[in-house]
């Protein structure tokens, strides 16, 4: 039986900067992220807006992230059948060792194993994330176990009455106002990298023992314990999983935050780079709100052309909490930051203590002289447990990765940098204009260069921006490391919930159509964010606030059905299939169906999220594109030399090119198949097209480059 051409097998290797199958072909892959979830816990507290169990923080279970082990070959063969090879797969920190410093939850990881091990017999790979956002749940985000706060000596209680960090569960629950305008506070979880709690832990992890010696706990660094125990926690879990042939390797950090490190003033942030919204202390204030001292405070509010203005300001902390637990004192005053001075004035005393080195005075480097230190410990560990794991770098959002002067990990490095619209992404929004935010942030004088109009502007609005990260990504870790787009989504909650209240995704299509065709005239692989079981209309992904998962159950919202998905469901469920496109035959094995059902149901902006592309390719990728408006799809090689002779016909593998043409779109559809040479042959059943076209291997005066096409037009 033909297998699908989204049916990953076999060892996955990188070679000249690409991944590469057994067969020497260049592997394209792309998938999802899963999921969005996963960065809660199942019980007690299964999502952001609930405050029930929540501080229990060492008696929490993840088992059944992303989904439980019965429901996993459901979403397995939906993700195949749309053509996804590769899950970014989530697993936090602390649902590896929330019980306390070295407990390891053996349950959790039994089942990781159970669900990588079924992943294998759909053809799936899968790269572990261990996924941190703002630090972790109880400063706003996800990550780290709650014991890490008590490691540094915080009081994680007490964040939300300090602004230490905004709180979706704390502040839901108690419906914090502003006392100013007597509305609910404004609520955006990547400004709580601006706050204290978030800022402390990163610079105590990358930094404690630069920038604040004296922090130690069970008679070490506070820095080296959070190291030691965050590199052991996931090299356990890599020796636990190491043995599935779906594993190809660990993540070092999701989006891995400097903290303060490297701050420049303590007084404002950079516009640029800092998400500014809702109660915005400066560094300096949120110093002094965590020691107890009242501030008076700047809230912002969305704008234009900059995302936020200063509204007003307001009173925070007079009931005088710290933030720091009783008898702890807050390390940045102890380290003679700032203090009270004069008349009870709050002032910076190191303005440079930050970007300098304390002890040398030598400029400091986030990137070279922290962050890369530890990717090569984490990597040592890793390999340490498994040798032949991929190691994924990806730094913060329209961050530059560290420079290396060397061959990257032994050419197991993958760079898999994270994009969205930040546009988009902060206003919820997409219509007639798009803003190259990037470009913007520099001068407010790019602003004509900056903007762009109308769908064909998007795309090459979004193929500019990612042409300008993978050189960056080239200039500084050279061309052998492979790239892949770890993150990129849209928001399906933009337009004012268009979509959930009207039914109306056209500018969702227009939407990932543009980012999508950005990725592919780059030639970038991604895993998209996200896919998640879970998600509703209520709560979309059950983590605060956000909606962005391609999926959500049909029994949550029957309008997200598109019309194409919903006649394909009809006409498969016609011809007497299941949801899964298979019938079982009498012995126990699976047959597929004409006309097979997809399992669309559910499936969100599917016209332009499901598109053909070229899975593994015999000889180099030089280009593709489609376009879901008339279905038209080409590609270009340079295709493998076959060392057969003029006029035979070759059957290696290492010779076909294998493509993913979804039925969503080619269903029945009558097309042509051009091709410049070679010969196709197309499988409907598993959505493939085989392609051979490898140039015989003659003298040495015919090997130059020849390039061979491949078009597909709906007639």
């Amino acid at each position: 039986m033909t297998l699908p051409a989204q049916h990953l097998q076999g060892r996955i290797t990188i070679q000249d900067g690409q991944f590469r199958d057994e067969h020497g072909r260049t592997i394209h892959p792309r998938g999802v992220n899963c999921t969005g979830s996963s960065k809660l816990p199942t019980s007690p507290s299964g999502s952001s807006h609930l405050e029930e169990g929540f501080w229990e923080h060492r008696e929490v279970s993840f088992v059944g992230r992303p989904f439980p082990l019965k429901d996993a070959p459901e979403h397995f063969r939906r993700l195949k059948e749309w053509g996804m090879t590769l899950l970014r797969l989530l697993v936090t920190w602390e649902a590896l060792e929330h019980a306390g410093p070295g407990q390891y939850d053996e349950d959790y990881i039994t089942y990781l194993s159970a669900l990588l091990e079924m992943m294998a017999e759909y053809g799936i790979k899968c790269i572990v994330d261990p996924h941190q956002d703002t630090w972790s749940r109880f400063s706003g985000g996800s990550g780290a176990p709650g014991w890490t706060f008590e490691v540094a000596g915080m009081e994680m209680r007490n964040f939300r009455t300090t602004g230490a960090s905004f709180v979706h569960n704390t502040h839901e629950v108690e419906k914090g106002k502003d006392e100013e305008t007597d509305e609910p506070l404004p609520m955006y979880w990547p400004t709580n990298y601006t706050k204290l709690a978030t800022s402390s832990m990163f610079t105590l992890f990358w930094g404690g023992e630069t920038f604040a010696p004296s922090c130690t706990y069970a008679g070490i660094s506070v820095q080296e314990y959070l190291q030691r125990h965050y590199c052991q926690a996931f090299a356990h879990l890599t020796r636990k999983l190491r043995h599935h042939s779906a594993l190809l390797g660990m993540e070092v950090m999701n989006e891995p935050h400097p903290g303060y490190i490297g701050l420049k003033s303590f007084h404002e942030w950079n516009h640029g780079k800092d998400l500014v919204f809702g109660d915005s202390p400066s560094a300096l204030q949120s110093m002094a709100l965590g020691d107890g001292i009242p501030q008076e405070v700047g809230v912002w509010e969305r704008s234009w052309p900059f995302p936020t203005r200063l509204s007003h300001c307001r009173w925070i902390n007079q009931e005088g909490d710290r933030a720091w637990k009783q008898g702890t004192p807050c390390p940045w005053r102890a380290h003679g930051v700032w203090d009270i001075v004069g008349d009870g004035d709050v002032q910076v005393l190191r303005p440079n203590y930050f970007t300098q080195n304390p002890r040398t005075g030598k400029h400091i480097d986030f990137n070279q002289d922290f962050y890369l230190p530890f990717v090569r410990r984490y990597q040592e560990v890793i390999h340490q447990a498994w040798s032949d794991a991929l190691i994924v770098l990806c730094p913060v959002p329209n961050d530059a990765p560290p420079k290396w002067d060397t061959t990257p990990l032994e050419g197991k490095l993958v760079y898999g940098p994270h994009w969205y619209d930040l546009k988009a992404l902060f206003n919820k929004d997409f219509g007639f204009m798009t803003a190259d935010v990037p470009l913007l942030s520099e001068s407010p004088l790019n602003i004509l260069k900056a903007l762009y109009f109308g769908e064909n502007g998007a795309i090459r609005n979004f193929t500019g921006q990612l042409g300008r990260m993978k050189k960056e990504g080239i200039d500084r870790l050279g061309s052998g490391s492979p790239f892949i787009i770890g993150e990129c989504g849209i928001p399906m909650d933009l337009n004012d919930r268009c979509g959930q209240k009207y039914g109306d995704w056209s500018k969702h299509e227009s939407f990932m159509n543009a980012m999508l065709s950005g990725m592919e005239a780059n030639l970038l692989s991604y895993t998209l964010w996200n896919y998640s079981p879970l998600n509703d209309d209520t709560y979309g992904d059950h983590w605060n606030g956000e909606n962005f998962s391609i999926y959500t159950p049909p029994s949550a919202l029957e309008k997200e059905i598109g019309k194409e998905g919903e006649s394909l469901e009809q006409e498969a469920t016609a011809s007497g299939s299941d949801d899964s496109g298979m019938v079982c035959k009498e012995d126990g094995t699976e047959d597929r169906v004409s006309p097979p059902c997809r399992l669309y149901k559910g499936g969100r902006v599917l016209r332009s999220t499901l598109r053909p592309y070229p899975v593994k390719i015999a000889g180099k990728l030089e280009s593709f594109q489609f376009d879901p408006r008339d279905r038209h799809f080409d590609l270009k090689i340079t295709p493998t030399r076959c060392s057969q002779s003029p006029g035979e016909a070759c059957r290696a593998e290492a010779c076909l090119t294998e493509i993913f043409l979804p039925d969503f779109h080619y269903h029945d559809q009558k097309m042509d198949i051009f091709i410049s040479s070679g010969e196709w042959e197309y499988h409907p059943s598993v959505q493939t097209v085989h392609w051979r076209c490898a140039h015989p291997m003659r003298g040495r005066d015919e090997m130059t480059d020849q390039f061979s096409t491949l078009s597909i037009r709906v007639l």
